[in-house]
C-alpha cells in the first residue's frame, strides 16, 4: 500500500504511472492538491484522493492503511517545509514502514568537484534548495522518533512533462535564445532520465536496506550543458546551434533580470491597473505578451550560473548499498523527450522555405 504525494507534478505523476503498469503494484494512492490536478493520473486504476500538505485531516486520511509513503509534492517555501512536517507526522502517527522523501543536490553548498553525501550542506540562498534542506532537518528529526526515513537528492531531472528541463529548454530552443554559450555551457550537467529517478525510488521500497540514509541519485553520463543543448536541439531536427558570447549572454541576463525585477514589483503593487489598461490597450497587451514570451526564453541570471557550476554528484552509495545504477543514456533519455513534444504537440517547427 503505497501513498504517492505530488502526484498531480511530474515526478510524483510518472511514480504513479511506472507504479501501477510497470511494477505491478495494484494498491496505489495518488495524492494531488486539487482535483484540477488529477487528469493525468486519473488513466489509471490507482485510487486517487485530495491530500493538500497543509491540510492535516486530508492527510491523517491520505495515509490511512497505507504502508510506504514516496513525498514528491513541493510548494512555496512554507509549503515545501510546514507541508512535509504535516505529512512527516501523518506518517509516523500511521506507523508507515518506510518515508521515502524527494530533496535535491541543491542542499549542498557551493559546490565543486565531486560531491557525495558527505559534502556539507545548508542555506544557499536559492528559495527551492533552502526549503528542501529544511525539509531535510525535518526528516532526521522523524527519523529520531522512530520513522524510517530514506532521502533521495535528485540532480537535474528531464523527460516527458518536465517543465523547466524538457518543455523550458525546447521553447528556449525554438526561439533560437540558446546557442553553445562560451564559458557559462562549459559546466557540467547532471542529468537524470524521470524514468531512472522512480527505478531508483522503488529500489528503496522494495530493499530493506538504507533505512535512515541519504543517498545522490545520478544518471549515467555526466555531459556539459552545451552538449546537452547540441544534443537536445539536433532531436529536435532544428538547424545548428550558434555560438553565443559569453559577454552577450551575460548583457541580456542581467537587462532580463531588471525587467523581472519591475515587473514583481508592478505584480505585487500595481496588477489591477496593469490588467485593466490592458484589456482597453491593444498594443499594450501585445507589449506585455511579447516581453513576457523574450523574458521566458531568455536564460536568466540563475541560469547562467547553474550552467557554469563545476560539479559532478555521485551516486556511488545509491550503488553499493541498495544496488542500483541508473541506466538511461542521456541520448535516448533526449530521443524519448523530443518525440513525446512532437507527439502531443507541445514543440513543433517548420523550417521556412
Amino acid at each position: 500500500m503505497i501513498f504517492v504525494s505530488g502526484a498531480g507534478g511530474f515526478i510524483g505523476g510518472r511514480t504513479v504511472e511506472i507504479l501501477l503498469t510497470q511494477r505491478g503494484y495494484s494498491h496505489v494512492r495518488a495524492g494531488v492538491r486539487g482535483w484540477a490536478s488529477a487528469a493525468r493520473v486519473a488513466r489509471y486504476r490507482g485510487e486517487i484522493v485530495k491530500a493538500d500538505l497543509l491540510n492535516e485531516e486530508e492527510l491523517s486520511s491520505a495515509l490511512r492503511n497505507m504502508s510506504y509513503v514516496i513525498h514528491c509534492a513541493y510548494g512555496s517555501d512554507g509549503a515545501t517545509v510546514d507541508g512535509t512536517r504535516n505529512l512527516l507526522q501523518a506518517a509516523l502517527d500511521a506507523n508507515i514502514k518506510k518515508f521515502i522523501h524527494l530533496s535535491t543536490i541543491s542542499v549542498y553548498q557551493n559546490p565543486q568537484g565531486t560531491i557525495d553525501e558527505s559534502y556539507p550542506v545548508g542555506t544557499t540562498n536559492n528559495d527551492y534548495g533552502d526549503s528542501k534542506f529544511e525539509a531535510e532537518q525535518l526528516c532526521w528529526e522523524y527519523s529520531k522518533k522512530g520513522l524510517p526515513i530514506v532521502i533521495l537528492r535528485l540532480p537535474i531531472v528531464y523527460g516527458p512533462f518536465s517543465r523547466n528541463w524538457t518543455i523550458h529548454i525546447s521553447e528556449m530552443l525554438l526561439q533560437r535564445k540558446l546557442g553553445k554559450i562560451e564559458g557559462f555551457g562549459e559546466g557540467k550537467c547532471n542529468l537524470l532520465f524521470v524514468d531512472d529517478a522512480v527505478d531508483a525510488i522503488v529500489h528503496c521500497i522494495e530493499s530493506d536496506k538504507g533505512n535512515n540514509m541519504v543517498f545522490n541519485v545520478n544518471g549515467p553520463e555526466v555531459i556539459s550543458w552545451n552538449e546537452y543543448f547540441e544534443m537536445f536541439n539536433d532531436a529536435l531536427g532544428l538547424p545548428p546551434l550558434e555560438r553565443v558570447q559569453q559577454r552577450n549572454a551575460r548583457i541580456k541576463a542581467v537587462v532580463g533580470e531588471s525587467i523581472r525585477v519591475v515587473g514583481r514589483y508592478v505584480q505585487k503593487h500595481h496588477m489591477g491597473l496593469v490588467k485593466f489598461l490592458a484589456a482597453h490597450s491593444q498594443s499594450l497587451d501585445k507589449l506585455l505578451r511579447t516581453t513576457e514570451r523574450h523574458l521566458r526564453s531568455t536564460p536568466a541570471l540563475s541560469e547562467l550560473k547553474l550552467y557554469d557550476k563545476e560539479a559532478i554528484y555521485s551516486s556511488e552509495r545509491l550503488k553499493t548499498v541498495l544496488g542500483f545504477s541508473a541506466g538511461t543514456p542521456i541520448r535516448k533519455g533526449v530521443a524519448i523527450s523530443s518525440a513525446w513534444l512532437k507527439e502531443q504537440g507541445v514543440f513543433w517547427y517548420e523550417e521556412t522555405p
